[in-house]
């Protein structure tokens, strides 16, 4: 009896096994006991729902810094550079020739000397003596614009003056013109030179030239400057000095009856346009000077005289 017991034994143990196996495979179809609820088929979720709210979306998260290495992570320490060899020193740059300076320009200086000369005695074919002298001068030194100009001038003045008193002498006629000559004169940074010319009938004209001392030309004001006093003081100097000294002879004038004739000769040649714009220049002494016009009584209409300012 008992081996089939055993058998009987070993067939209802192969009969469980079987069973367990079927319910492995069906467990998705059939529930196991003990199970509280039925699962239901799952469906796919409809785009939208009414009664289902939506979820606030959530903030995105913000950038976080770079990670830092953790303090039990050492950094792998950075490759040491090879060093590099040691720069050969730049050569020197060779100084550049510095370019080739000339002389400094340096200005002239006016100077003065004879342009012609000549003086003597002379009788005419009518027996009349006469001492004449002519010297024109020739402005050297500087060649500015103003130079030449005056040179022109001094040349035209020995073409006209000096040639008619050559022509005379040669000729043996009268001379119309005695002398001519010139002197110059300095003061600080001026130059002057004048010219004048005495005639046989006491007429005498005068002609200035002024610069400074490299030959550039000069205004009232400049020489007024120099002798430190203003246009407006030079004028009152100049009305002063006529005002005393041109003088008539009252006793003829009184004799001939000529008072007023005398007094509008004296108006003409104290009036202010008659005493602007005269003729300036520098004696050799160095004192300032002018030619101012007297109108005559008699004789010519007016005649120049040179008059020196008083400092």
């Amino acid at each position: 009896m008992k081996p089939l017991k055993l058998i009987s034994l070993v067939c209802a143990l192969a009969l469980v096994f079987a069973l367990s196996g079927c319910s492995d495979k069906n467990v998705a179809a059939v529930p196991t006991q003990g199970t509280a609820q039925t699962q239901q088929p799952s469906h796919a979720p409809s785009p939208s729902v009414a009664t289902e709210q939506a979820k606030p979306s959530e903030p995105a998260p913000a950038a976080s810094p770079s990670p830092q290495p953790e303090a039990s992570q050492k950094p792998s320490p950075s490759p040491k550079p090879s060093p590099s060899p040691s720069p050969s020193p730049a050569p020197e740059p060779s100084p550049s020739p510095s370019p080739s300076v000339g002389p400094v320009e340096t200005k002239s200086e006016v100077a003065f000397e004879d342009l012609i000369r000549g003086q003597g005695r002379y009788k005419d074919s009518y027996g009349n003596e006469y001492d004449y002298l002519y010297a024109l001068p020739s402005i050297t030194g500087a060649e500015t614009k103003y130079v030449k100009t005056a040179n022109a001038a001094i040349k035209q003045l020995r073409d006209t003056y000096v040639k008619d008193m050559q022509e005379a002498i040669e000729e043996k006629l009268s001379l119309s013109y005695l002398t001519v000559d010139y002197e110059t004169g300095a003061k600080g940074n001026l130059r002057s030179v004048m010219v004048s010319v005495h005639t046989d009938w006491d007429f005498d004209e005068y002609y200035c030239w002024n610069m400074d001392r490299y030959g550039e030309s000069v205004s009232e004001a400049d020489i007024c400057r120099t002798f430190g006093i203003t246009e407006k003081e030079l004028a009152d100097k100049v009305y002063a000095i006529m005002n005393e000294q041109v003088t008539f002879d009252d006793k003829w004038i009184a004799q001939n009856g000529m008072q007023d004739f005398a007094a509008r000769v004296r108006e003409r040649t104290l009036a202010e346009e008659n005493l602007s714009d005269l003729p300036l220049f520098i004696n050799t002494e160095g004192k300032l000077c002018f030619v101012g016009r007297i109108y005559s009584m008699a004789g010519a209409d007016y005649y120049w005289h040179i008059f020196e300012v008083e400092q």
